[in-house]
């Protein structure tokens, strides 16, 4: 297992054909909430602006979706729909990932929640670009945070909360992947075998290196992960500072905040036939990641 942890080392990056490449913009854990003060970590009435920023950077490059890895906001239907609409500004698909701040609100404000950020609230789906498969995964199904789970996930939630209780990642907003899901992932794997395409799962909380961020159930997501050699990387934020491992087969990236960097940070991920590439912004770093 070999590791870097976000700031470390930058290493060289290689551009790929860009007729064959997949290109996102990437975000991480914005955090926006003009309504919120500054409690001296995370100004979160900046976060909006400094989006704005990242944006106007990058205006003249051209993407096949914009990548929200979760915690756009914090629970407000209000804040997201501005957020959502300066995401869409980039004239190209917005794929959301959902994080434990999103769902940080009563009930039926999650559930409102939960329709805008996803096509009949669908949390977990799969879509295609070109030969590449993308699998986002819901990781508060698990979560205490989410007070919406059918009865089935509220009563695995209970069980790997317990199971993990004293560990680092035993924390009581964690979160993880549900068996329903995970079956469902399984199966998608394996049809993307069979179909030959490259897959990249996101997700909002991590899986490696192991950190009070990870998910309850990470070993058993990774097993699956590595057991399908089509997977090639597994990217995430969650974890502010970020951080970068490879295990076994599969590259997990966590990405930096936007709220905990005083400079725009954020990345743009270029999907290639034979490796991914990051260039990072602000204090991301940019990184090569070759199969």
């Amino acid at each position: 297992m070999s590791s870097i942890f976000g700031g470390i080392l930058t290493p060289i990056v290689v551009s790929c054909k860009k007729s064959e490449s997949v290109k996102m913009l990437s975000f991480a854990d914005i955090h926006c909430d003009d309504d919120r003060a500054d409690d001296g970590a995370k100004d979160y009435k900046m976060s909006f602006s400094k989006v704005q920023s990242a944006i106007s950077k990058v205006k003249n490059e051209k993407f096949d979706c914009v990548l929200n890895l979760g915690d756009i906001v914090e629970g407000e239907p209000a804040q997201l729909q501005k957020m959502m609409g300066e995401l869409s500004s980039v004239g190209v698909p917005v794929k959301n990932v959902l994080g434990n701040h999103d769902l940080r609100c009563k009930p039926e404000v999650q559930r409102k929640m939960m329709s805008m950020l996803f096509e009949e609230s669908k949390s977990y789906y799969s879509f295609d670009v070109k030969n590449w498969r993308f699998f986002v995964l819901d990781s508060m199904r698990l979560s205490r945070v989410s007070k919406i789970k059918n009865e089935r996930c509220t009563n695995e939630s209970a069980y790997w909360l317990a199971k993990v209780k004293g560990k680092e990642n035993g924390v009581v907003w964690g979160g993880g992947v549900d068996s329903e899901q995970l079956e469902w992932l399984e199966n998608g794997l394996k049809k993307a075998t069979q179909e030959n395409k490259k897959v990249a799962v996101f997700c909002h909380m991590t899986i490696f290196p192991f950190t009070h961020a990870s998910m309850f159930n990470h070993e058993q997501i990774a097993e699956i992960l590595e057991n399908n050699k089509c997977v090639k990387a597994f990217i995430c934020g969650h974890l502010h500072e970020g951080g970068y491992v490879q295990h076994n087969s599969v590259h997990y990236l966590t990405m930096q905040s936007i709220i905990q960097n005083k400079e725009p940070t954020y990345s743009t991920i270029e999907f290639c036939e034979d490796k991914i590439v990051v260039k990072g912004f602000g204090k991301e770093v940019s990184r090569t990641l070759n199969f």
